[in-house]
């Protein structure tokens, strides 16, 4: 869900306001999630796929978020395991 907030790019003066969360990333090796945050003039540029003005990554280690972490690795092995290929798939000890 966006959120709107007013954001002056500041090499191009370029204003937007629609703000859209764009990837969460985990890497389960490394318990480290990323987020990126971008910014689009308005709600049309991001509808119809511009580019965005700006944007804002962040990494998150996953003691600081155990819950995003804890979903995401249950929900992406409960996804994973129910595809064709896992089929009959066993836990190794």
């Amino acid at each position: 869900m966006a959120w709107i907030k007013s954001f002056t790019h500041p090499d191009t003066g370029a204003e937007g306001n629609f703000w859209e969360m764009e990837t969460i990333l985990y890497n389960h090796r490394t318990q480290l999630s990323e987020l990126r945050v971008s910014v689009w003039v308005n709600a049309a540029a991001y509808s119809a796929s511009k580019a965005p003005l700006h944007t804002i990554s962040y990494v998150i280690p996953s003691g600081l978020a155990p819950q995003l972490a804890t979903g995401a690795v249950q929900f992406v092995s409960g996804f994973a395991k129910s595809q064709p290929e896992f089929e009959g798939w066993a836990n190794v000890a």
